[in-house]
């Protein structure tokens, strides 16, 4: 998604172009950090960054604020400034060895082909894939606002993948900054020459609050013709929203299925849940789990339901990987036709089909 700023974003010069909403080993033997600078220096000789000492120690201590909820789930995803473009969504890794920016990024960058410098190694991502990049590109980069940030060369593997991310900022543009990576705190710091910088996950203040369990809801019927067929809007929601909510989902109700036969899923053309395992591998023969009388009893309770619901009809599994999601109960042995949300990369998959969905918008 891109749009134009309507008076500049605010710690950026205002001939900003777009704003960029949404939409392993080392790549090369050179790729060292002063080739990336040395290389910089040649192609921007006015462009390059002030140098100056780094007096300072940067340390995280107990006045450091901690988010409410701090976890290893927790991400830090920023914004930075490349080519003119303010690019939202960019989400920092310290364990990834490379700074990836995904192809659609690289043509909403108006940036061509021929820009790019020819990778031969391989990305391997966590679950094993293997990812031949387009290439490689260097821009600058501006991380921080204002007088606290700092203008860095840095090298894209440029890849075409899917991603709710718009680059990937990696261990290269941190080492470039001197940044520190702290988890707990969700941010990293950096120096700047107006002194220590930190960039950390946007405050939450002032946004509406997300309806938490025990909160009051009433239930609302979107069609006097079924008044059964009713949702629940949070009765916290400020006056003009909840009347602008329940027009919303009175004029779109049509997208919403209320018994699991209506559910007709994904057509398997537009997005099929495949599992990549290696085909050298053996399969793993478990032994069978005996429950007790009461379990077997919900066991069997659930296998009625969901097989005449058809399970939920969302996104397929090939029919090659189905036999992979077996389960063994006293009733037989099933295997799901329809992709369970406890497969490693299930929600990977669930957002490329949101994605594809909403790709136009």
């Amino acid at each position: 998604m891109r749009r134009s700023p309507r008076d500049g974003s605010p710690g950026y010069v205002s001939n900003i172009t777009w704003v960029i909403n949404t939409i392993t080993e080392s790549p090369t033997e050179k790729d060292s950090q002063n080739s990336r600078r040395r290389t910089y220096r040649q192609a921007n000789p006015n462009h390059v960054e002030a140098s100056f000492r780094f007096t300072k120690t940067i340390t995280y201590g107990p006045g450091d604020p901690v988010p409410t909820v701090s976890s290893s789930h927790e991400i830090l995803v920023i914004e930075l400034l490349t080519n003119n473009y303010i690019m939202k969504k960019v989400y920092v890794d310290p364990e990834s060895s490379v700074d990836v920016m995904y192809y659609r990024t690289f043509e909403c960058l108006k940036l061509t082909r021929d820009q790019l410098v020819p990778v031969k190694t391989p990305l391997v991502g966590f679950g094993g894939h293997v990812v031949h990049s387009e290439g490689m590109i260097m821009l600058t980069v501006t991380v921080g606002q204002h007088l606290w940030c700092r203008i860095v060369p840095v090298n894209f593997v440029v890849v075409k993948a899917d991603s709710t991310y718009n680059l990937l900022m990696g261990q290269p543009i941190l080492n470039a900054l001197r940044a520190v990576y702290s988890t707990y705190h969700i941010s990293f710091k950096f120096l700047t020459p107006a002194g220590i910088a930190e960039l950390h996950r946007p405050s939450t203040l002032g946004k509406p609050q997300r309806l938490e369990t025990g909160d009051e809801v009433e239930e609302i019927s979107l069609d006097p013709s079924t008044p059964e067929r009713t949702i629940s809007i949070g009765t916290s929601l400020p006056v003009p929203l909840n009347g602008e909510m329940v027009n919303l989902l009175k004029n779109y109700q049509n997208v919403f299925v209320w018994i699991a036969e209506q559910d007709v899923g994904a057509p398997h053309h537009l997005m099929l849940h495949e599992m990549n395992v290696d085909p050298r591998a053996k399969p793993v023969k478990q032994k069978r789990r005996y429950f007790g009388p009461k379990r077997n009893k919900a066991v069997a309770e659930d296998i009625d339901k969901l097989l005449p619901a058809r399970m939920i009809k969302e996104i397929g599994i090939s029919e090659e990987d189905q036999e992979k999601t077996a389960i063994f109960t006293n009733q037989g042995v099933y295997c799901y036709t329809t992709m369970p949300f406890g497969l490693k990369n299930a929600g990977t998959t669930y957002q490329q089909l949101i994605n594809r969905v909403f790709k136009s918008r």
